[in-house]
């Protein structure tokens, strides 16, 4: 039997349960994207992923995508794909698109108009340092980001599939392909 985990130590918010679960799952969804379009920068750079990841591990999704976009103009991809690709960039770089809802709910502090009941709005600041609050939001509607992210997703891993890169599969994680001898210390 699995003992209770011991939450005492979180600071209360106003958020239920489902909201949570919703933003955990937009959280993770996001980074598998992420994940996504760093590893398709490393097929084509031909690297490992540890040391793909020292030329991903900084860059923002936008950052990663204009990465991308510009090896696969060097490395003869036909231009209908290249095109597809920046199809899918759109749908998370636009005024509005997916990354900017995304980042609303992510990093956003939650209140509600009574804690614990009915839906939570989040409150953050803009660039200019304007205090915003959004609309009173619902785990369904923090979902509809996620899904958004997993159409985008399933056409990334379509197109990566089409133009011969898995992005489950021989992916390198260690310089044991190398030869590198790695210190067990």
């Amino acid at each position: 039997m699995v003992a209770a985990m011991d939450k005492s130590h979180r600071i209360q918010f106003t958020l239920l349960p489902e909201d949570f679960e919703a933003i955990g799952s937009l959280a993770a969804h996001y980074s598998l994207i992420e994940m996504h379009v760093a590893v398709g920068i490393w097929h084509l750079l031909k690297l490992p992923a540890y040391e793909g990841t020292l030329v991903t591990g900084n860059m923002s999704l936008n950052q990663r995508f204009g990465l991308l976009i510009e090896l696969t103009k060097i490395r003869e991809i036909e231009s209908n794909d290249i095109a597809e690709l920046k199809s899918i960039e759109t749908e998370f770089s636009k005024e509005d698109g997916i990354t900017a809802r995304r980042n609303r709910y992510i990093h956003a502090v939650w209140a509600a108009d009574a804690p614990g009941r009915g839906p939570a709005f989040p409150i953050n600041f803009n660039r200019r340092g304007k205090l915003r609050t959004g609309a009173h939001t619902s785990a369904e509607v923090i979902e509809a980001v996620t899904k958004d992210i997993c159409t985008q997703a399933k056409r990334f891993a379509d197109l990566m599939s089409r133009l011969g890169f898995s992005l489950d599969a021989g992916i390198s994680f260690g310089p044991q392909n190398l030869g590198i001898k790695r210190n067990p210390d």
